[in-house]
């Protein structure tokens, strides 16, 4: 799909005799009032010589533009038709699946009968915030949700279903046991596979997936049953939450934090439950909402307790911290104590991980923690300049090379904190290498932070390291 997605994008300008810089042109035209929030016309036309020749990493955003611009609907876009032939005019019907995600590129499922101007809103966006949609709809729902105190058994089945793409749900497997155990490997491979290949890799199955062990949830016949399948459920909606997380699709990742809180609570698993007020948090914190994501992280420190683990407890306290550290100079003393709880927590974790937080140790509270201080430091905390690029070298030098995705936001990380003590030279090399990362792995999440650190070296354009960066963004290499 991914290859044919480049011959369908090069057919299409091609056909309406437009070269690369057109093509751009044309896109910024598309965005309207939005065109300023746009990378550069020499990054969008690096961007669009990467999606024709490989078809990948083109997300939503991009694809709703191309659409205004080709005067296509959405349904339309990267359809087959006669071989090298463009899709049919504007107002043919080109079937395509509930469901429907393109394999390798950043396009994602829309629930049937969504409303277009919700994936209108994204259109032109390029910050967290501005990409957040309907967010606080999603937010108002998910506080509802907080306040319930009862839980029906198998409740959580319909709303999972809710989620995923309409078929008829298979029957649930003979052997239970043998098909959970199975499908919670096939989670960590999963896993596994979105750290060295990015979201396009595996979204498509994982939401498959979802949808059969929600219906297995919905036909469970017995407590323990219902347990065993909601487990899994709750593990496969969280990998999935993630990817949209990682493709800018926060909504879809909020609605679905939404429905494995709920399975949490039918579990009664406080872990489980303070980790997904935790995500919530951290999701509105990407979109900028930093006082609404504070009370997300309050509220998940005040279900956690001493109850839940010190891996988990620690890992809340990070992201707090990173949490006070936005909200200005005022918070600095909450987020010094929260990065000290959080190394000490951190220091006696001693039981397992389950399988939604085995990602965190000693790295991730290094990243974490360099990210909170260099907030700090934008807010003229100047003292928290050097400590912050301490944090984030010690994290990146003991990154695992099995998590390649996430090294491009480490990356940006180290590129932000040398631009902030001007660097400019270190800065534009490790902002090469994030944007490596980033085309490698097909994330919009990572190309967003390479291409506001470009934005940041507007002061610099004329220099040579400048230059070469730009050179680089525009052979996509």
């Amino acid at each position: 799909m991914s290859q044919h997605l480049g011959a369908w994008l090069r057919v299409q300008r091609r056909t309406r005799g437009w070269d690369v810089p057109e093509m751009a042109r044309q896109l910024a035209r598309a965005a309207g009032g939005e065109r300023d929030t746009l990378p550069a016309l020499d990054t969008l036309i690096a961007y669009i010589r990467r999606w024709e020749r490989d078809g990948s990493g083109i997300s939503e955003r991009y694809m709703l533009l191309y659409c205004a611009a080709l005067r296509l609907s959405p349904g339309q876009f990267g359809a087959r038709g006669a071989a090298g032939q463009p899709a049919a005019p504007a107002g043919a019907t080109v079937a395509q699946p509930a469901g429907y995600a393109a394999p390798g590129s950043a396009l994602t499922w829309e629930p049937p009968g969504s409303d277009p101007g919700v994936a209108l809103a994204a259109v032109g966006a390029h910050s967290g915030e501005q990409l957040a949609g309907t967010l606080p709809d999603v937010l108002q729902a998910w506080d509802e949700l907080m306040q319930r105190r009862a839980f029906f058994l198998g409740a959580g089945a319909a709303g999972v279903l809710a989620l995923a793409p309409y078929r008829l749900a298979e029957p649930a497997p003979g052997d239970l046991d043998e098909a959970v155990a199975a499908s919670a490997e096939l989670i960590t491979c999963c896993r596994r596979l979105d750290g060295v290949l990015g979201p396009g890799a595996v979204y498509g199955l994982v939401t498959e997936h979802q949808r059969r062990l929600a219906g297995w949830l919905r036909d469970a016949r017995t407590a323990d049953a219902w347990r065993q399948v909601a487990a899994v459920t709750a593990d496969a909606g969280i990998l999935l939450a993630w990817l949209s997380f990682d493709l800018d699709h926060f909504d879809d990742a909020a609605a679905q934090y939404r429905q494995c809180s709920e399975l949490a609570r039918g579990l009664d698993d406080v872990d489980l439950r303070a980790f997904l007020a935790g995500r919530m948090s951290r999701t509105l914190s990407e979109c900028g909402r930093h006082a609404d994501a504070l009370v997300f992280a309050d509220a998940a420190g005040r279900i956690a307790g001493t109850a839940a683990s010190y891996a988990l407890r620690s890992w809340l306290a990070v992201t707090r911290g990173y949490v006070h550290a936005c909200l200005g100079p005022d918070h600095e003393r909450s987020c010094r104590a929260d990065l000290e709880a959080a190394a000490w927590l951190l220091s006696r974790a001693e039981e397992p991980r389950p399988p939604y937080l085995a990602f965190f140790g000693e790295p991730y509270l290094d990243k974490w923690s360099g990210h909170a201080l260099l907030a700090l430091a934008e807010h003229k905390v100047t003292a928290a300049v050097a400590e912050g690029l301490a944090a984030i070298d010690q994290a990146l030098a003991s990154w695992s090379q099995a998590d390649v995705r996430e090294s491009g936001e480490v990356l940006a990380a180290a590129a932000s904190a040398r631009l902030a003590g001007g660097e400019i030279g270190e800065a534009t090399r490790l902002a090469g290498r994030a944007f490596q990362v980033a085309g490698a792995t097909g994330s919009p999440r990572i190309m967003r932070y390479v291409t506001g650190l470009r934005r940041r070296m507007e002061p610099w354009r004329d220099s040579r390291e400048v230059r070469a960066l730009d050179e680089q963004l525009l052979v996509g290499g």
